[in-house]
């Protein structure tokens, strides 16, 4: 037997109301959540390839070269570049605010 307030939720334009509000809410909540996961999957999986060419070109050049790179601090400015590119991407991807990515 179901009780009053279940009947008064479901029979009324009360009822109604909090329902479509409630479906509306959630749907636009997920679709946001989906949104976010899938942008920031793909721009992880872009860095990532990005980071396995930078580490194939780097195998197959002189060993003096690496050394005078390593020396220089270039692979450390590479390993920042891309952990902003990384932070920035998540930045956006949790404010909402990606449209076209730009690093810039």
């Amino acid at each position: 037997m179901p009780t009053p307030l279940a009947g008064f939720l479901v029979g009324t334009a009360f009822g109604r109301f909090l329902q479509v509000v409630l479906l509306a809410t959630v749907g636009k909540v997920l679709l946001g959540i989906g949104l976010a996961v899938v942008t920031f999957t793909g721009v992880t999986i872009a860095i990532n390839g990005l980071k396995v060419a930078f580490t194939a070109m780097l195998s197959s050049a002189p060993a003096d070269l690496i050394t005078i790179l390593q020396i220089g601090g270039f692979i450390n400015a590479t390993n920042m570049m891309i952990a902003a590119m990384v932070a920035v991407t998540t930045i956006k991807t949790v404010t909402g605010s990606i449209k076209k990515l730009k690093f810039s």
